[in-house]
């Protein structure tokens, strides 16, 4: 981690906004959330400031992932919708995937069945058409 921070304090643009992220998916792994939601919104708002939009996208989706742990479902579902709407503007299949599952496991926790499970289908149409079709399994688990 060392590393990270070394990057955030000496960088700046895209590289200082890539180290932000980083940092968050670190501590995000680790459990800590609330320290991991500080560096992804820093990374957002340096992805913001660069236009960046595949950053922001995937800003955005990390925040998502973090509000959903918490079972803040009506904040994660607003954040992951704002990421879907970047990642089809950016025609990023992948990130439409990632984006749709999410969204489609927000409606199953609901008990909203049918449109969890075209969420779902969504999600994995749009994976076979991506480039890497290996992603489909991490999909599926």
């Amino acid at each position: 981690m060392g590393l990270l921070v070394q990057t955030i304090k000496t960088t700046s643009g895209w590289t200082r906004a890539g180290g932000f992220f980083d940092l968050a998916k670190v501590l995000d792994a680790l459990g800590s959330y609330k320290e991991a939601e500080k560096y992804y919104k820093e990374s957002l708002g340096l992805f913001e400031k660069i236009e960046d939009k595949y950053g922001i996208s995937q800003s955005l989706h990390q925040l998502a992932v973090i509000h959903q742990v918490r079972g803040e479902y009506a904040e994660a579902e607003k954040l992951y919708k704002e990421s879907l709407a970047i990642a089809k503007n950016l025609g990023d299949t992948a990130g439409i995937a990632q984006s749709l599952h999410q969204l489609a496991m927000i409606h199953q926790v609901r008990g909203e069945y049918a449109e969890a499970e075209k969420l779902y289908k969504e999600s994995l149409a749009s994976m076979k058409n991506h480039r890497r079709r290996g992603c489909i399994t991490s999909l599926l688990s």
